[in-house]
């Protein structure tokens, strides 16, 4: 015990005794031996739980069992010293290493572990010599063998080898085994051990601690020429004819735990076709007997074969024939027909065929030869045109939501919700109307119409109304749009950057130049299918419709082109920093008890917000993706402001 200092004890050819105190240890003894003094403080035992005592040292950590090295030590009566390594356990009475006063140790032999690996090995060979395989293995051509695989405190004898079948056979005497030399398992002396611990290593980046080496093991194959050039090649497991098979070797292992701090790593080498040679042997003899019977069956079937083939080459050209005729006839309309629908349900305009005759229904379409066809792409035509009518007086997505059977589009509803509001007149139109006749009144309105239009589509707005001069315009309803109040400011710029062009063309035709004042609002609104059960529309009620018609009017009172409420700027700000502003004046419209500021809209530091407009498509839930022009999704916008 380290408290009374090391002890020494001899092995004596009369007596075991106590040198300290002379105490008899065991009676006298009948065999001589050499003497021997062992100072167990010197131990590989007692020093690994030492040193734990030292490193863990306070009660928080409880005793434990550890290995030690694999080391040299004398097993009492025998000469000379064994190879072994200890399983270690500290004595200490209070549980941790706070009271520890020794060890009790259980030592092993290597020996034992080369005797138990050459003994199933000797088990294998005789099984695999058994009727069932017939199968010779030796030393030369396999292996099973025993690998240091991780210890905790000793990670430079890692790979060595623990045990190995046919290492020496003299070794298992007992005189003999005190010459025996560890060896790393990679350099072992034995060639088809050190070939196979190479190709663990290659398989496995060098490591024997990989995880899956100590959880799962190995089980791969290995050819022995191509690691002999340093090139670790696989063969796969196969039944096969041929001998060369017979190079390539399997490798299965096993992690055995023997405590936290050491593994040991079993290892079986043997030629991948020690299990298969005889299944081969069977295969070989049935395949020529298949080979046999399917000559004689080959010979028999030639002639039905012949026969056949001429009566099913007959049937099938006829068969193809009569089937191309009768599909060209149906798929061809109903093909065009799928095509036409799925372009009018993503309210694309579909190029429909002429319904004037009913026994072909256009010049690029195919003749008809089934009437119930005819009469059904005769009846598409028809809706088409309808619901692309129906287009041009009612918002598409209204139109999009009634044609995808959207209930919300059949009945009245209304939902809150944030809309930008944007209303447009021309200035003196009253004066302009009387000077025009009524074909270019008409044309004058038809140009600028269609320019405004298109560039409130391209912001993604969408046009409720058209008030003979003016536009009503909403974003953000009925379907979602990002930065709705800087998109709505971006096109009111793009609005009045496109007039200076139309006016110069207006003006090359003779007819008068035109300017137009726009208000705009930003604020919540409900919106949705408003009327009664027998009349119903798409649009917007609330205090914001009204301002922003009231903005309108004021801009020609404050002389601007484009007038906005503080709401809106302030959104449009939020959304995008490229506007420049003029704060004009806090003013009560009537209807309102509170004042609101209002800005004029100067300009636009960059067109960046309206180029990305041009790319943006709004999706319908349904719809097609990129390359159609589709509606936003829910339901489309028509408002009426109030007086």
């Amino acid at each position: 015990a380290p408290a009374a200092g090391p002890e020494a004890y001899s092995l004596m050819d009369v007596d075991l005794a106590n040198t300290t105190t002379g105490q008899s240890i065991r009676g006298p003894l009948s065999s001589s031996f050499e003497q021997h003094t062992v100072r167990m403080t010197d131990s590989s035992a007692y020093q690994v739980q030492a040193a734990l005592a030292g490193k863990l040292g306070s009660g928080s950590h409880g005793a434990r069992h550890v290995w030690t090295d694999v080391t040299k030590f004398r097993v009492p009566f025998s000469n000379p010293p064994v190879y072994g390594l200890s399983l270690t356990r500290p004595i200490a009475y209070c549980g941790d290493y706070s009271c520890f006063q020794g060890v009790v140790a259980v030592d092993i032999q290597l020996r034992h572990v080369h005797l138990a690996c050459h003994l199933e090995w000797e088990d294998l060979r005789r099984f695999l010599m058994g009727p069932s395989y017939n199968y010779t293995i030796s030393l030369d051509n396999s292996a099973v063998f025993v690998v240091n695989q991780f210890s905790e405190f000793w990670p430079r004898q890692e790979g060595l080898i623990i045990g190995s079948a046919g290492h020496d056979n003299s070794s298992l005497d007992d005189s003999s085994l005190g010459n025996f030399v560890l060896q790393n398992a990679t350099a072992f002396e034995l060639p088809v051990v050190r070939m196979t611990a190479n190709a663990i290593m290659r398989q496995y980046n060098g490591s024997w601690r990989r995880p899956e080496l100590m959880d799962l093991g190995a089980d791969f194959t290995f050819r022995r020429d191509a690691l002999e050039r340093g090139v670790l090649e696989s063969c796969p497991l196969r039944l096969t004819t041929s001998r060369s098979y017979s190079d390539c070797m399997q490798v299965v292992t096993h992690s055995i735990e023997l405590g936290p701090s050491l593994r040991w790593l079993v290892v079986v080498a043997l030629p991948a076709d020690a299990f298969t040679q005889h299944s081969m042997d069977v295969k070989r003899q049935i395949s020529d007997r298949v080979a046999n019977q399917k000559a004689e069956s080959d010979r028999q079937k030639d002639w039905a074969i012949v026969v056949s083939l001429i009566i099913t080459l007959v049937m099938t050209i006829l068969s193809i024939c009569l089937g191309l005729s009768v599909t060209r006839m149906i798929s061809r309309p109903l093909h065009l027909l799928a095509k036409q629908m799925k372009q009018l349900r993503a309210m694309e305009t579909p190029k429909v065929c002429d319904t004037d005759r009913p026994s072909r229904v256009c010049s690029a379409c195919p003749r008809i030869a089934v009437k119930e066809i005819a009469e059904v792409m005769n009846g598409f035509a028809k809706l088409s045109r309808s619901i692309e009518c129906f287009a041009r007086f009612v918002p598409e997505t209204v139109v999009w939501n009634i044609v995808n059977g959207t209930r919300r589009a059949r009945r009245m509803y209304v939902d809150k919700r944030v809309v930008s509001i944007m209303f447009s007149d021309v200035k003196d139109f009253t004066t302009i109307s009387e000077r025009l006749s009524p074909q270019d009144l008409l044309f004058v309105l038809f140009v600028y119409l269609s320019e405004m239009t298109r560039i409130v589509e391209l912001f993604e707005g969408v046009v409720s109304e058209i008030l003979g001069d003016g536009l009503l315009v909403f974003w953000n309803t009925p379907g979602d749009v990002e930065a709705h109040a800087a998109k709505a400011c971006a096109a009111a710029l793009a609005q009045q950057r496109a007039l200076v062009a139309l006016n110069v063309d207006l003006q090359q035709r003779g007819l008068p130049t035109l300017e137009i004042r726009i208000g705009m609002h930003t604020g919540d609104v409900l919106s949705g299918n408003i009327g009664s059960d027998v009349k119903m529309k798409f649009g917007c009620i609330g205090d914001p419709i009204n301002l922003a018609s009231r903005l309108e009017g004021l801009a020609k009172y404050y002389g601007v082109s484009t007038l906005v409420s503080g709401a809106m700027q302030a959104a449009a700000a939020a959304d995008s920093a490229m506007f420049e502003w003029r704060k004009l004046d806090s003013v009560q419209v009537k209807g309102k008890e509170q004042a609101t500021w209002v800005y004029e809209l100067l300009g636009q530091r960059s067109t960046r917000l309206a180029i990305g407009a041009t790319t943006g498509t709004r999706t319908a839930p349904g719809a097609s993706p990129a390359g159609h022009r589709t509606p936003a999704a829910a339901s489309t916008p028509s408002a009426t402001p109030h007086a």
